[in-house]
């Protein structure tokens, strides 16, 4: 039937529809469908008489085919009755728009209403139930575990790191990546179970942008000797900016329904050309996913995603995902629900390791200032299914990002080396000090050298003890010759250039 827009349609009747369907639709004494509300608070009969025009006809559409759906019609005839409703329309919709819909609203109704669906026919078993017998596991031995990253991270299953934006965790990633194909340790610090191949989407960095992390990393290794492992890299590691390429893994339809796409299938056609793969990199989750990011079953569709990317490769997949508002406790620290969103999503996953700001405790029991705290963060694993969980690991953030792991010690010892540098070049740029005008002057988290006073006591103190300056208590501070052996060969900072203001000295007694 063809209309104009100017036309109005005669509703149908619920015997025209009997007659036109050539079905045996309940009446209303034996269904009564007319007293059945929808979620529009209509009647079957009255959804069905409703002409739509453009604009209207899909959601319509979806409505009528939940109702009669709900009303225990079945899928055959919920389609039969729907494109009797769309002959009547401004413009009918095409009629495999028509069948696509229905068939994926009957689809949805089947998963979440299984008992409507049941024709009360035998089903054949799920399993044959020797299948499931356990005399082979107590007869023989499991295979021993795979590690990616030894006690750590599992080959072939899905993890994630979860962090801040600006925490490095595609730094971390990065080289996790060219750990596994080079079998270093990651980050000076994390050891490879496996190597082999690995393949990086990075859906936010550039080309340029990884062009300069690879290249850090890559002198960083050569410079520590480590040349002959990174030899034949190129093979092994592959590395794609997929910024503004349509990379969803699962996607939301018009019915609200989340489901893979085939980008998984493009995605496992390019593996298989690496025999050898051991890790997938997924950089960050909230590119490749779709649907509503605060839904548990939105979030379980995308894990199954990647295991099912896991499972086809026999590769691990790391996936990168942002943390929350509340990601921290009253302590500062991570716990497992930092990631953003839904809860499925870390329970989905098997490992999740979180990358965050040193907690107080943490900065206050390695002693550092807070004016370095943004070259530290903290590794710390807050869930893991196939391990105990290790003590968070404090990566230092070296020139160009490289991050490197360094022990509570370590970092302490660095942190108070990083304080004595600051002072002894305030006191080398001004010729000499008194402690107390030292400490009076550039004392206070607001002043350049940014440390409490009582702190810049302790480091003025503590570099004299070292021989990096002489004098004190009532004679003014002077850096030595060691003092300045050490300065030449210690990195520039900015309170080597900054202009300093040095105002008249008042006399102290």
């Amino acid at each position: 039937m063809t209309m104009s827009l100017t036309q109005t349609p005669t509703p149908l009747s619920w015997a025209t529809l009997q007659e036109k369907l050539g079905l045996s639709i309940p009446t209303a004494s034996a269904r009564q469908p007319t007293q059945v509300p929808t979620n529009q608070g209509l009647s079957i009969a009255e959804m069905m008489s409703m002409p739509r025009k453009d604009g209207e006809r899909t959601r319509h559409l979806t409505q009528l085919a939940g109702s009669l759906l709900a009303n225990k019609f079945s899928a055959m005839d919920a389609v039969t009755m729907c494109h009797l409703w769309n002959s009547n329309n401004v413009e009918p919709l095409d009629d495999s728009k028509v069948e696509s819909t229905c068939q994926s609203i009957a689809a949805a109704d089947a998963r979440n209403h299984p008992q409507r669906h049941n024709s009360g026919q035998p089903t054949a078993p799920l399993f044959e139930l020797k299948a499931g017998r356990i005399d082979n596991y107590i007869a023989t031995q499991p295979p021993p575990r795979r590690w990616l990253l030894k006690d750590l991270v599992v080959l072939g299953k899905a993890a994630a790191v979860i962090a801040p934006g600006g925490s490095s965790k595609s730094q971390w990633l990065l080289q996790l990546a060219v750990g596994v194909a080079t079998g270093l340790p990651v980050a000076d610090h994390w050891e490879v179970g496996e190597r082999g191949s690995v393949i990086v989407f990075f859906a936010e960095d550039d080309e340029d942008e990884i062009h300069r992390r690879i290249k850090r990393i890559h002198s960083h290794l050569t410079g520590k000797g480590h040349g002959k492992a990174l030899k034949g890299i190129e093979e092994r590691l592959y590395v794609f900016s997929t910024i503004g390429t349509n990379m969803l893994l699962t996607r939301c339809d018009a019915n609200g329904e989340v489901s893979a796409t085939s980008v998984i299938n493009s995605i496992m056609d390019l593996c298989q050309q690496l025999p050898d793969l051991r890790l997938i990199v997924i950089d960050p989750a909230s590119r490749f996913r779709g649907g509503e990011e605060n839904s548990n079953e939105d979030a379980t569709r995308f894990v199954e995603a990647l295991e099912t990317l896991a499972k086809a490769t026999g590769a691990s997949v790391m996936l990168a995902h942002h943390t929350n508002k509340g990601s921290y406790n009253a302590d500062g620290e991570p716990g497992q629900g930092a990631s953003r969103g839904a809860s499925a999503l870390t329970d989905g996953l098997r490992l999740q390791m979180n990358l965050n700001r040193l907690s107080d405790r943490q900065a206050k029991e390695i002693g550092i200032d807070r004016a370095l705290l943004g070259r530290y963060i903290a590794a710390t694993v807050t869930k893991t299914n196939y391990s105990a969980f290790p003590e968070p690991v404090i990566l230092e953030r070296l020139d160009g990002g490289y991050l490197s792991a360094v022990s509570a010690t370590q970092a302490k010892h660095k942190a108070e080396h990083d304080a004595v540098i600051r002072v002894l070049q305030i006191i080398s740029r001004a010729g000499s000090m008194s402690a107390r005008y030292l400490e009076e002057r550039f004392g206070g988290l607001q002043q350049p050298l940014k440390m409490a006073k009582q702190k810049v006591r302790e480091v003025a103190k503590l570099a004299t003890e070292r021989g990096f300056l002489t004098g004190g208590y009532r004679q003014p501070l002077t850096i030595t010759a060691l003092g300045t052996d050490v300065l030449r060969s210690a990195p520039e900072t900015e309170l080597a250039t900054c202009p300093l203001k040095m105002p008249p000295r008042k006399k102290v007694f």
